[in-house]
């Protein structure tokens, strides 16, 4: 016969009273945002002409930017943001079936803008549907390491956990633990280009 322990198991702390999505997602410490590794890489560090783009696009995701020329809300049969960029070579639609008042905004005609997604032939000419979009200017550089993509929740943007794993590695007390164990100059150009942080 069992009989009870007054003996309580210790609580395991709890993250769903937690406001701050890093710490729902258990990244509350340098070692654990060191550790929390990309699900892959995007290469962001090649910018195709629109008409460029349209030829290889087929192929998986490509990056090209334009100037915004047209931008409108249209309900076919519900309602999306249809919006039409051009550079010197080609236009591309892009369009959002899910959208914010904010994205409305940020496709204003006139805006350049950077876009990245799968390319297809659409109603109109070839399109983008829910591209990456960023607005730059129109001689913005081009990042020199591949993107990390991480897993995320809700609250937590890419721009946002990138930022976070960047501080968590400048972090002096993660030095002994990411010692350089294979010197750099012994990788090749690509194993270098995405070691960089």
């Amino acid at each position: 016969m069992r009989t009870k322990s007054n003996t309580k198991t210790p609580k395991t702390p709890s993250r769903e009273g937690s406001t701050d999505p890093l710490e729902k997602m258990g990244l509350t410490t340098p070692v654990a945002l060191a550790f929390h590794l990309p699900i892959r890489y995007e290469d962001e560090t090649k910018l195709w002409s629109i008409d460029e783009a349209c030829a290889l696009g087929f192929q998986g995701p490509i990056q090209t930017q334009g100037r915004v020329i047209r931008s409108q809300v249209v309900y076919r049969p519900r309602r999306q943001l249809l919006v039409t960029i051009e550079d010197d070579t080609e236009v591309l639609n892009l369009r959002w079936l899910n959208f914010y008042p904010s994205q409305q905004k940020q496709m204003a005609v006139g805006v350049h803008v950077r876009v990245r997604g799968d390319i297809r032939d659409g109603y109109f000419g070839p399109e983008m549907v829910h591209p990456t979009v960023r607005v730059v200017s129109p001689d913005a550089p081009l990042p020199k390491s591949l993107t990390p993509v991480y897993s995320v929740v809700a609250g937590v943007s890419q721009a946002k956990i990138r930022k976070a794993v960047l501080n968590a590695l400048k972090d002096s007390r993660l030095e002994e633990c990411l010692a350089e164990t294979i010197p750099k100059n012994a990788l090749s150009p690509a194993a270098q280009s995405v070691m960089q942080w």
